[in-house]
């Protein structure tokens, strides 16, 4: 590597354009030197920096595992000690449930799911025992379970049969009230005996009788609805008017499109129309023809339309 020199030394006296080649050189090669070595440190620095970060992502990485490792632990944890909880919850649940059966039977009465829901609930959340479940819940409280009992089952033989209706539509009925006094009245011990009564039965085949003819009502009005639109050019305002009006009436409940074809509104309304436009199609040729015979077919000149 090139040294600086000196114009003044007495070797490089009338030396000077080497002197300044030289020094040029010099300068250029330490400066790339020291460039070299900023470039270096630099590099260094960042590399540095770089392992620095890396590390730190690293460690970060690890703890978040970490974290999420002892977050699963607990979690499985809490899992393990709900599901035992629920499981002895469950088998206390059951234990009254066998309970309650053995109680209900002792007293001819029928155990519905819902009553055996409600009464396990409170005596769970009322903390009373096994025990003393036949205490507190049926002793002396036969005749309103019996009347609860035979409102649950009547009412869910109804609504296991409805397709259009709501259960309301008929529990408001006095036929209901009628079918669910006769119920209560035969105290069944057996939900086969509630479905072989022929009381019940009869009831019963009735709701899916109205919930079919219920459903054949809505195809029906659909299709009157239908008719009605298809039908109304062959009708004056007025008399479709009319038509509409004897429908409506009607509140969808009985009519189908054959009888109101059937009807005389109907028959009545189309035959004006038609005649009408008989009228005046007959009216139009005498117009355009001049003493057409309409009746007979013939014109002025004894030609006769085909």
């Amino acid at each position: 590597m090139a040294q600086i020199k000196s114009y003044r030394a007495s070797a490089n006296k009338g030396k000077g354009g080497q002197v300044f080649i030289n020094n040029c050189v010099a300068r250029h090669q330490k400066a790339s030197k020291e460039r070299a070595r900023n470039k270096e440190r630099e590099e260094r620095a960042s590399e540095l920096e770089y392992k620095r970060r890396m590390n730190a992502e690293r460690k970060e990485i690890e703890a978040r595992k970490k974290h999420l490792e002892r977050e699963r632990i607990k979690g499985e944890k809490e899992r393990i000690k709900g599901e035992i909880e629920q499981n002895k919850l469950n088998e206390k649940i059951q234990k009254f449930y066998k309970r309650l059966i053995i109680e209900f039977q002792k007293k001819n009465l029928i155990l519905t799911e819902d009553i055996a829901l409600e009464i396990i609930e409170s005596a769970l959340g009322g903390g009373v025992t096994l025990g003393s479940l036949k205490t507190t819940y049926i002793d002396g409280e036969e005749e309103k379970l019996l009347q609860r009992i035979s409102a649950s089952i009547l009412a869910t033989m109804v609504e296991d049969k409805l397709l259009e209706s709501s259960f309301e539509d008929y529990s408001s009925q006095t036929e209901y009230a009628e079918t669910l006094a006769h119920l209560i009245k035969k105290s069944y011990s057996t939900l086969e005996e509630v479905t072989l009564d022929d009381c019940v039965a009869k009831y019963c085949n009735g709701v899916v009788e109205n919930e079919k003819y219920l459903v054949f009502r809505i195809e029906e009005n659909s299709r009157i609805e239908k008719f009605l639109i298809d039908t109304k050019i062959r009708f004056l305002p007025d008399d479709f008017y009319t038509l509409e009006k004897f429908v409506e009436k009607d509140d969808g409940k009985t009519l189908t499109v054959q009888s109101i074809k059937e009807s005389s509104v109907f028959k009545d309304g189309a035959t004006i129309k038609e005649n009408l436009v008989i009228q005046v199609n007959k009216k139009f040729e005498e117009l355009i023809v001049g003493g057409y015979d309409y009746d007979n077919n013939i014109f002025p000149n004894g030609w006769q339309k085909r």
